[in-house]
């Protein structure tokens, strides 16, 4: 299962048939394959998928993207509009115990020439992990599964969310499915359709639904010893109630 071709495909865009480029690197000869997707909604805006693992990172230059570009110039499914709405995704596989590779991400996301540019990071393990349940999920679902609804799902997964924002576990399907989901920029990631995770405004709203608002008490609030970064809505609000009542 490769759940980036997953996604795309399910997102609406067709695979086209693979072309390869060759790059000379230290006197030795690397042979590039691209894994092309087209939009069938809008055929002028396509994907383009390479494998460079994180410790070849370096190597993708401005000498590899111009291969790269011209390439793609001459693949048969190529037409001159796409030339300005193609996004390259680098997937980028590193061992468990191998740190990112930071620096040639940052540079390569942040060079403006070519194309647009995404460093999708992720470790064996968080793979594993991120396949293990989707398979899972498949099983379970049948005919009605859906990657798109599956990774929103779990990403907006108040548990799952808490559970990776207290370890920053780069290991875990979490990591894998939140840098995949930002390193694709037709995912439809929407967090204020949650029912777990709401916008401030909206919970603001909601926790103030029907409770009458005192500007007196409010400045007797702000003069307290509420500690407004770090207590919580609920007993800020349970002061505010506890003083109207007074």
């Amino acid at each position: 299962m490769n759940i980036l071709y997953e996604l795309l495909n399910e997102l609406k865009y067709n695979a086209e048939e693979s072309f390869s480029y060759d790059i000379v690197k230290n006197d030795e000869n690397i042979n590039v394959v691209v894994n092309p997707f087209v939009s069938v909604e809008h055929p002028c805006q396509t994907y383009l998928v390479i494998e460079a693992g994180n410790d070849k990172l370096n190597m993708v230059n401005n000498e590899y993207l111009r291969a790269l570009a011209h390439a793609f110039r001459k693949a048969d499914f190529h037409e001159s509009d796409m030339d300005k709405n193609t996004t390259l995704v680098i997937s980028s596989l590193r061992a468990d115990t191998e740190s990112l590779n930071s620096s040639s991400k940052v540079i390569i996301e942040d060079d403006p020439y070519y194309f647009k540019k995404y460093v999708f990071s992720h470790t064996d393990a968080s793979q594993q992990h991120a396949t293990e349940y989707l398979e899972y999920r498949k099983a379970e679902t049948g005919d009605a599964f859906s990657y798109v609804e599956e990774l929103l799902k779990y990403l907006l997964n108040a548990e799952y969310f808490g559970s990776y924002k207290d370890n920053k576990d780069e290991l875990s399907a979490y990591s894998y499915f939140i840098e995949l989901a930002t390193k694709i920029p037709v995912f439809p990631l929407n967090v204020q359709t949650s029912e777990q995770i709401k916008s401030v405004d909206d919970f603001m709203k909601e926790k103030l639904n029907n409770i009458k608002i005192n500007t007196g008490i409010l400045d007797r609030l702000v003069l307290s010893d509420i500690n407004f970064k770090e207590d919580s809505v609920d007993s800020i609000l349970s002061i505010y109630e506890s003083l109207l009542a007074e």
